[in-house]
């Protein structure tokens, strides 16, 4: 039986939204999401609102987040693949934008032309099939070919990162296409993004500024973004970086050399600095000696059926990113980061929490 969910508008954090990358933040790249992520989102979104942004098409999204049985759309309120030139709230399609209608013909032909010839004189281990990817609002280029292998794509990836063949694949085709406003997003392991300038991730937060602006719409005071392709060049800097959002960088899970596949909790974050101490004191302090706030594990008991229940769970209304449950007054800062040593995978209990850790008694 599938959870109800609160309406938007009757959230306990209404005005608060929580957007996720995909590949190596809700996922290990290209690969399904766990049973663990998937229920604590479930807990978050009764909390607030959740969406998730990515650069792929929603095909691919929904083989990653998605079932045969259960449709991407109906886990998260917001879906923005291709970073929001296609888009869904509660389900229902969003007005969509086409990279081609931007781009015209003539000039995409030119395009193509120059990034297979650069592809077919590039000396790289290997080659594999499709290394342009069309999509609505962009193209992907990879110059292995998506069609490798998790096991291609992991030795690519080492590969690229010694050698910059993506760094320098994308200098040339700024230097080429100088005429053109495209930015070019590297992500992933094996590939780049190319869209007109400004369709990056931040496109997604026109979709929110729109459905605020309908009837009964919600503006979204606070927008957390959690991803991790952060630093300049990144398909999630820009996004990260904005001034609209509070960013969360997650560092990579294929990082880890456990071979967990888990997201581990971010070191640092941007935007404007929130106040974070007026969140964290809202709604006082609770038994769980989190000041103010929406705490919740991904291992707590009946998880899903207590926040169905809307029972007093002793949790706060505010949200991040914090390890399993700590003792009263361990440090943990009222700042918008989880300053631990210790990397926190999918595999841990972890709590979505933003305020501080109420001083010890």
């Amino acid at each position: 039986m599938s959870l109800a969910y609160p309406p938007l508008e009757d959230r306990p954090l209404k005005d608060t939204i929580c957007l996720f990358d995909v590949d190596n933040t809700l996922t290990p790249a290209r690969r399904p999401v766990s049973p663990e992520m998937l229920n604590l989102l479930a807990r978050l979104r009764q909390k607030c609102t959740i969406g998730y942004v990515g650069g792929s098409d929603l095909s691919k999204q929904q083989e990653q987040l998605g079932t045969a049985d259960v449709p991407v759309q109906s886990l998260f309120d917001y879906c923005f693949p291709e970073n929001g030139l296609t888009a869904f709230k509660n389900g229902a399609q969003l007005p969509s934008n086409s990279f081609i209608k931007w781009i015209g013909e003539e000039q995409y032909k030119e395009l193509v032309r120059f990034i297979l010839h650069y592809i077919a004189d590039l000396d790289i281990p290997i080659k594999r099939g499709t290394f342009i990817e069309f999509r609505n609002g962009m193209i992907n280029v990879s110059p292995i070919g998506r069609n490798a292998s998790i096991e291609e794509r992991d030795e690519y990836q080492k590969y690229d990162l010694e050698h910059k063949i993506r760094e320098t694949f994308v200098e040339k085709l700024r230097e080429r296409f100088s005429h053109l406003a495209l930015t070019y997003s590297i992500g992933g392991q094996i590939s780049f993004d190319v869209f007109p300038t400004g369709w990056d991730k931040t496109y997604c937060l026109s979709h929110l500024e729109n459905e605020a602006k309908k009837p009964n719409g919600i503006t979204y005071t606070t927008i957390h973004f959690f991803g991790d392709k952060t630093e300049k060049g990144g398909n999630d800097y820009e996004i990260y970086s904005d001034s609209r959002t509070i960013g969360h960088s997650w560092s990579d899970p294929e990082d880890d050399d456990d071979d967990d596949g888990g997201a581990r909790s971010g070191a640092h974050t941007s935007g404007e600095d929130a106040d974070v101490e007026e969140l964290a004191e809202k709604d006082g302090d609770n038994e769980d000696g989190v000041d103010g706030g929406v705490g919740f594990s991904s291992e707590e008991e009946n998880a899903p059926a207590a926040a169905a229940a809307g029972d007093d769970d002793g949790l706060d209304n505010d949200i991040h990113l914090l390890p399993p449950p700590l003792p009263a007054g361990a440090g943990i800062k009222s700042e918008r980061v989880s300053p631990v040593d210790t990397p926190t995978t999918i595999n841990d209990p972890y709590y979505f929490v933003i305020g501080k850790q109420a001083p010890a008694a």
